[in-house]
């Protein structure tokens, strides 16, 4: 997939994945606005980038967390976690 900047929401396989990036919002109430808080319940895989513009305590409780950090140049660590 690719970052979905300047649309926010990208969905591939008929809504099965939906990729949000949240970089442009400035508050829960902007997400909520365009549905995307009512998207977060529906089924499938969500992948969010920039969750802290909302908060992890208005996703579902069913949600992973991955954590990616740079460790070298062209080397990441990504930590993988399940629950907020």
């Amino acid at each position: 997939v690719v970052s979905p900047t300047f649309t926010i929401m990208n969905y591939y396989g008929e809504g099965k994945v939906v990729h949000y990036d949240l970089y442009r919002l400035d508050s829960l109430a902007e997400f909520e606005a365009f549905g995307g808080m009512e998207s977060l319940f529906l089924g499938g895989v969500k992948l969010v980038e920039w969750p802290e513009k909302i908060g992890l305590e208005n996703f579902p409780e069913n949600v992973y967390t991955a954590l990616i950090e740079k460790n070298g140049d062209e080397v990441r660590k990504i930590t993988i976690k399940k629950g907020k």
